[in-house]
């Protein structure tokens, strides 16, 4: 089915009849159908758009009225557009990373500290480990392992393992069946990679987070990994919050409530 036969004409939104609220404008009655049909997966990634004259009069709008609609999309991450191209714009569906940049424009805009979020996953992480550790299959172990491994092999790159390391807090959600928190560690899975790669620079180093100190780390995660395949929720979760109070402790001597908006000054370029 061609894009164009995909497209549902805007329905008209009737005025209301005894509060006055404020009508919404043509162009966001347009963004909000494209938006619709782009997130529902009726419009997929990588499509194209029809050119402008024939949404123009597919919505029976005028031509200001629906770049403007466009530039609603646009600025949310859902289209790009080639300009001085002729061909319609490219279709591009929610993701994590979209997200996450949003996630940390507010965490630093809040003035969130990286201790902060730590307390958080605290509080929800061990408890989603000790669901995966109920019922866990041999592909999840070995999917854990695998990713252990990978995180292994990049232990003397700041950057990579800071990234490795987030990657393996977002696969413990994911495999717990708790998708909500899975995604929302992806959105400050950056944050996280980020501020385990600056732990490590010399210029903020009060207690060096050495490579001897990177292996100790992955050998909790690794007991946690075994707790997980031996059906001991009990013990997965102990050993998850005693990770986390270990990291905090780290985190409160190597640089005391840091910001997230403090990461980037903290890894020189």
């Amino acid at each position: 089915m061609k894009v164009a036969e995909k497209l549902v004409s805007t329905p008209r939104t009737p005025a209301p009849k005894k509060r006055a609220i404020r009508a919404p404008k043509m162009a966001e009655l347009v963004a909000a159908e494209l938006r619709r049909q782009i997130i529902d997966g009726t419009l997929k990634e990588g499509e194209r758009l029809p050119p402008e004259n024939e949404l123009v009069e597919h919505f029976g709008v005028s031509r200001i009225t629906f770049r403007e609609a466009f530039c609603i999309l646009e600025s949310e991450g859902l289209i790009s557009i080639s300009r001085g191209v002729r061909t319609g714009a490219v279709i591009h569906r929610p993701t994590v990373a979209m997200a996450a940049r949003y996630m940390d424009f507010i965490l630093r805009a809040n003035k969130v500290s990286i201790d902060d979020i730590y307390m958080s996953l605290s509080i929800f992480e061990p408890a989603a480990v000790r669901m995966l550790a109920e019922k866990p299959t041999r592909k999840t172990v070995r999917a854990l392992r695998q990713q252990l491994q990978a995180t292994y092999e990049v232990v003397d790159d700041h950057h990579q393992y800071g990234v490795h390391s987030a990657q393996f807090h977002q696969m413990l959600m994911e495999l717990s069946g708790l998708k909500s928190l899975g995604l929302f560690i992806g959105m400050v899975s950056g944050v996280l990679a980020t501020y385990v790669e600056a732990s490590a620079q010399p210029s903020v180093q009060v207690v060096a987070e050495s490579r001897e100190r990177k292996l100790q780390i992955m050998a909790i995660k690794e007991e946690l990994v075994d707790a997980i395949e031996a059906r001991d929720p009990q013990r997965a979760e102990d050993i998850w919050k005693g990770y986390f109070a270990r990291m905090r402790e780290f985190i409160l001597r190597i640089h005391p409530l840091p910001l997230v908006g403090d990461l980037e000054r903290m890894i020189p370029r």
